[in-house]
């Protein structure tokens, strides 16, 4: 019966200490924003940058999550991953791929030639 509650104390202690730093991040945060606004300084660029960052920020948020919602609302839940093709004949570059894929499945070591034209697969070993 103990032992539940000793796995649990450390889980507790790890969330008021989890707690403890974020509160305390923040009251830096804000402590030191104080400070830089309280400068004798001209801000107006600085609370145009502030003003432009609390309304720019939960906007392009709140866009990205309403046209979400309008996807989903259209399309419903997707069902499946989508279907992509499986040939791979040619890399980014162009080169041709030449592979014995299952047989590379089966490899502990897979060893990758180039030239300029071809990307060579082959294998360095087996599974043991």
């Amino acid at each position: 019966m103990s032992a539940p509650r000793a796995q649990r104390l450390p889980q507790r202690w790890q969330a008021v200490v989890h707690a403890l730093l974020v509160v305390g991040g923040w009251l830096l945060f804000v402590l030191w924003w104080h400070e830089v606004l309280s400068q004798p300084q001209d801000t107006r660029n600085l609370w145009r940058l502030l003003v432009a960052a609390a309304v720019i920020a939960p906007t392009v948020t709140l866009g990205w999550v309403w046209h979400n919602l309008a996807l989903f609302r259209r399309l419903g839940p997707r069902r499946t991953a989508r279907a992509v093709e499986s040939r791979y004949e040619r890399d980014f570059n162009g080169r041709t791929i030449d592979a014995d894929w299952p047989a590379l499945r089966e490899a502990a070591l897979v060893v990758i030639d180039n030239d300029a034209t071809h990307k060579r697969f082959r294998t360095g070993g087996a599974l043991r």
